[in-house]
């Protein structure tokens, strides 16, 4: 017998995302950066520049941003890239840290932990957040 348990008074959202890697490794470098710059905060942006495969890292950083808007509720109508924040832990697991109106809109649904896993095979990237 299969038992189903209604989480929904706790978890406050939900998002997944994929994203093909091949979409930023075939971008030129120039134009790579370009959307790196416009999409990433500083702190991420320092990582994008160090990582060795810096488009399978902007491909990462894209997945995850994607995801979490979609975890909000909102997609990116309002919100932007660079209010989401995805730093990773002493354990190299990602977090997530909001800002502006991606916070704000958090603080109205009554956000205050998101939770996100990232795994990628071949090409793909497949991204997921819950909300709590």
């Amino acid at each position: 017998m299969a038992v189903s348990f209604d989480t929904s008074e706790h978890m406050k959202g939900m998002g997944v995302d994929s994203t093909r890697i091949s979409r930023f490794r075939k971008m030129r470098d120039s134009i790579r950066d370009r959307l790196a710059r416009k999409i990433l905060e500083e702190s991420e942006l320092a990582v994008y520049m160090a990582a060795k495969d810096p488009a399978m890292r902007l491909a990462c950083f894209f997945s995850e941003k994607e995801c979490i808007s979609k975890t909000l509720g909102t997609g990116f109508t309002g919100i932007s890239f660079k209010d989401i924040i995805i730093r990773k832990n002493e354990l190299g697991r990602p977090c997530v840290w909001l800002d502006g109106r991606a916070k704000q809109k958090a603080e109205e649904l009554g956000i205050s932990v998101i939770k996100i896993s990232l795994t990628h095979e071949g090409d793909v990237i497949i991204c997921v957040s819950c909300a709590f």
